[in-house]
């Protein structure tokens, strides 16, 4: 009888050995030994918990707000302190059954907040009563992210077919609508350029009033997966999957840095995890995480590791808080972090 050759790829191979030790430590146990009661990792954040998709600080540094990357969990605020629940959110929640949000933004002035759900609506609403003062509609698929411009009259959306487009806050009217050729798409602080992806094979800088490209920088190897505009609008970060993270300058295209992160034995880094990228309100720092990774940070003076926080495990959402002193990331909860220490200062559970 023919016996079926059997594949192992490497995450096969994996499982086995994993489930082969446990076998092994179980059998090595001596009969009648006393079973201890397994102690479970409070620093821990993989589990079958709900994860954040996008963390959110207020302008002010007191309030935090995230989105879920996969499970239909309630809009909250937290207490930034803390992680205190401050209020929910229920206006802004999805109506749309086993919809939920996508992304989350604070406008500048802090008195708005924009969400993007898994249904294709945008919603914006008062962040001192969660009351609903506005709700965009005509995006196709769920939405990506949502950004307000620096002076708050804007907001971009990118949505899942590809397309951004800039709407009025103060009137709820789409101004312009640009495709794109890939799902990352960001607006500079200054309103002036959007750095889009082309298929993830190079990075597009176009001019956010006319749509007209302006120049395009290529990737070295692999595919790039986010980017992140510098306050000043004068540099341009992205994360690509050959492990690096690049900096570079808008008007040139040249790298300013090139921070080498991680590099995966057998190839490039695998797309499903989940990377973000960010800068520090001052421009000093760029802070970079993800599923592997963890959470760590450069500084831009240097190009030098400045602080990495092992304990993160997971940061599937970055952001500084506006004074640069603390950095949150997400997980199974929103973790706060103080940069000068690099100590856990509170956190909130979803």
């Amino acid at each position: 009888m023919r016996v079926p050759r059997v594949r192992l790829t490497v995450r096969r191979m994996v499982v086995l050995v994993l489930y082969l030790s446990q076998v092994t430590l179980s059998a090595a146990e001596p009969p009648g030994a006393e079973k201890k009661e397994a102690v479970k990792d409070e620093d821990s954040r993989f589990g079958d918990g709900p994860m954040t998709g996008s963390v959110a600080f207020s302008p002010d540094g007191r309030t935090l707000t995230a989105s879920s990357r996969f499970d239909c969990i309630p809009l909250r605020l937290w207490d930034a302190s803390s992680g205190a629940v401050i209020r929910r959110l229920a206006e802004l929640d999805p109506r749309v059954p086993d919809s939920c949000v996508r992304c989350v933004a604070f406008s500048p002035d802090g008195k708005l907040l924009a969400t993007g759900d898994s249904a294709g609506t945008v919603r914006i609403g008062l962040m001192d009563s969660g009351q609903k003062v506005r709700e965009l509609v005509g995006h196709e698929g769920f939405i990506v992210s949502v950004a307000f411009s620096t002076d708050g009259k804007l907001l971009a959306v990118v949505d899942e077919v590809q397309a951004l487009s800039l709407w009025r806050v103060a009137t709820g009217k789409r101004l312009r609508c640009f495709p794109l050729d890939g799902l990352e798409a960001v607006l500079s602080p200054d309103g002036r350029l959007i750095a889009s992806l082309r298929r993830k094979e190079a990075v597009s800088l176009l001019d956010a009033t006319t749509g007209r490209e302006l120049r395009r920088f290529w990737r070295q190897r692999g595919h790039v997966f986010c980017l992140a505009f510098s306050p000043d609008s004068k540099s341009l970060a992205s994360f690509e999957s050959d492990g690096t993270v690049r900096v570079r300058d808008v008007e040139t295209g040249r790298d300013v840095h090139r921070f080498p992160s991680y590099r995966l034995d057998l190839g490039l880094i695998d797309e499903s995890y989940q990377h973000h990228i960010a800068f520090s309100p001052d421009g000093k720092f760029l802070a970079a995480g993800d599923a592997r990774m963890k959470l760590c940070l450069w500084d831009m003076t240097t190009g030098h590791v400045f602080r990495r926080f092992p304990k993160a495990d997971i940061a599937y959402g970055v952001a500084f808080s506006p004074d640069g002193r603390r950095i949150a990331s997400g997980g199974e909860s929103i973790r706060l972090w103080s940069i000068e220490t690099g100590k856990d200062i509170s956190r909130a559970k979803l």
